[in-house]
């Protein structure tokens, strides 16, 4: 530990020093303390060296920048936001730290696909812990080969909604469709969407795969089918689904409304959406049917619903009252809003405002 205090002190001493002259034995010292021994760094000192570290590299010559890169590459503990200013950097010095596995915030990267150039976008969307933020402002840039890589990457974590924005997509970039196949997460809705627009030799592999329900169009889907919520009503009178929800009485949460998903009772699921929000259950049927992405987000967040459950909610309230798949740019960023910021109560609040 003394040699570690020791180093550490020194590159401090370099780093304060205003007529430093060799700043390449400045960065390369402090990157191989952060790779070399930075586990045994507390907290604070590695993000003082790497904020100094990015600082010094402004300016820098290539061949320096990029010999950062790789050392961090071979770091999985480096500190992400050293390793976020060389992903901006030229794709020389970006690509070891893209193509490995250092870690990024994924709300930073979400945010930087879609400045960054598509040779970047490209590598970006095969990184296997991308998540569904970034795969989703990937999607935004519709590039083909970053689309194409993205449609690859089947560890990537892809919302229900933007594998349906990618469904709709491959009808321009027919090469998506075969890897958007092999995803185990495609619901079978979609499958007859590509079905639609595929080629002969590709219809038959559908057919092959999944079976003649895969052909059959989507007006004529049996929803019962799907592993995804079923929004069509069912014919139990309103006065017995009262009965039921009296005798639970207090044992109502909002378990029970998957519950009531997963066995298609979704009379039964308006009925648990309105007690447990305090909305009258006509204006609950107005927030599933009418007023989109953000009034429906704040309902899935109001009662403790996943912002999965939401995106599989809302693809089939579309599907059901026959409108496009895709949400619109301006609605995702108000339900993206709506789950990073708003608290539960403010979320139930701000829904009882608007019935």
């Amino acid at each position: 530990m003394n040699a570690l205090n020791t180093q550490l002190n020194r590159l401090m001493a370099l780093a304060r020093d205003p007529g430093l002259q060799d700043k390449d034995a400045l960065i390369k010292g402090m990157v191989s303390l952060l790779v070399a021994d930075g586990k045994m760094l507390v907290s604070q000192n590695r993000e003082t060296i790497a904020g100094i570290v990015c600082k010094a590299l402004v300016g820098a010559p290539l061949s320096l920048r990029h010999h950062v890169a790789c050392q961090l590459a071979s770091c999985s503990s480096a500190p992400s936001g050293l390793a976020l200013c060389l992903a901006q950097d030229r794709i020389e010095v970006a690509a070891p730290i893209l193509t490995s596995d250092t870690q990024i915030e994924p709300e930073d990267l979400a945010m930087i696909v879609l400045t960054l150039s598509t040779d970047h976008t490209c590598l970006i969307a095969s990184r296997p812990d991308l998540g569904a933020r970034a795969a989703s402002s990937l999607i935004t840039r519709q590039h083909e080969g970053t689309l194409i890589n993205l449609a690859n990457n089947h560890a990537a974590e892809i919302d229900v909604s933007d594998l349906a924005r990618l469904v709709t997509l491959s009808e321009r970039y027919v090469a998506l469709q075969l890897p958007l196949l092999q995803r185990t997460d495609l619901p079978l809705v979609l499958i007859q969407r590509i079905y639609t627009k595929a080629s002969d030799t590709l219809k038959r592999f559908i057919r092959e795969a999944f079976g003649e329900d895969a052909t059959k169009p989507i007006k004529e889907l049996n929803y019962a089918n799907l592993e995804i919520i079923d929004l069509t009503p069912r014919s139990e009178g309103h006065k017995q689904i009262e009965t039921q929800l009296n005798a639970l009485g207090r044992r109502i949460r909002p378990a029970l409304l998957l519950k009531a998903l997963h066995n298609k009772d979704t009379v039964l699921f308006k009925a648990l959406l309105a007690r447990l929000t305090g909305v009258k259950i006509e204006d609950v049927q107005d927030v599933l049917s009418e007023h989109g992405g953000p009034q429906l987000a704040k309902a899935c967040l109001a009662v403790g619903l996943s912002r999965a459950t939401f995106e599989t909610l809302y693809l089939v309230n579309r599907g059901l009252q026959d409108l496009p798949f895709l949400m619109p740019e301006d609605e995702r960023r108000q339900v993206d809003e709506i789950f990073a910021n708003l608290s539960q109560n403010q979320a139930l609040s701000d829904l009882r405002l608007c019935a």
